[in-house]
């Protein structure tokens, strides 16, 4: 079963800059879940350092090979929804 991806860009109020706040947000939505809603079950960050290091994180229900899925199927969420504001 394919997962229904939904990319989320999240600009709160303050800088989006700021990406502790973001993560703290991202973390309070999650946490304020009940058995109601379509809970997360995983998350992935990658975290991007000046130098050009990435780190990518994997929490929840992951693991390598998941997450290497996941992200391939984020950016070709991404990349389709570019070409269609594109045409």
């Amino acid at each position: 079963m394919k997962p229904d991806l939904k990319i989320v860009e999240a600009f709160p109020e303050g800088n989006v800059a700021n990406i502790a706040a973001m993560l703290r947000q991202a973390a309070d939505s999650i946490g304020s879940e009940t058995d109601e809603d379509n809970r997360t079950e995983a998350m992935i960050a990658v975290q991007i350092h000046e130098d050009g290091d990435i780190q990518v994180y994997g929490w929840g229900r992951t693991d390598s090979v998941k997450a290497i899925g996941t992200l391939h199927l984020g950016i070709a969420q991404l990349a389709n929804g570019m070409l269609k504001e594109d045409l």
